[in-house]
């Protein structure tokens, strides 16, 4: 096992790195399916890591909102992000590194992704026995 699949999140922007790396495509593609992953099918992609919030906590690189695509527990995204994965998504502006950087995906919601739309688990972050697994 590689130490970069015992690491519990990764921000977006790796992410695309890596899964692009691997899969030996452009990253603006890899970023684009994503985008429409957070939007349309229910990647989970946080702002904040509400492990460590609290009500007396204040958020901040905001304005916040909570979106929900598939889940019934919504998601802390800042708007500012959400407007930019609009336009990612539909072609109409290449991933920024500066307004994705950080924003990230928990280890368990990209693997709940990749299950739920039929996708392969990356290498980077699935050791050979969980991407081999098959999911009843």
């Amino acid at each position: 096992m590689e130490a970069s699949q015992l690491v519990e999140s990764y921000t977006l922007p790796d992410i695309i790195q890596f899964w692009a790396r691997e899969r030996m495509v452009h990253e603006v593609l890899v970023a684009r399916e994503l985008a429409k992953g957070v939007l349309d099918e229910g990647l989970r992609l946080q702002s904040e890591n509400p492990k460590y919030l609290n009500a007396s906590n204040v958020l901040r690189r905001g304005p916040f909102v909570g979106y929900s695509k598939r889940s019934s527990v919504p998601v802390i995204i800042r708007s500012a992000v959400l407007d930019h994965l609009k336009l990612v998504a539909d072609s109409k502006l290449d991933f920024s590194v500066c307004i994705l950087r950080y924003e990230f995906v928990m280890r368990a919601d990209f693997k709940n992704w990749l299950v739920h739309t039929g996708r392969q688990m990356p290498e980077f972050w699935y050791g050979e026995a969980e991407r081999t697994t098959k999911i009843r």
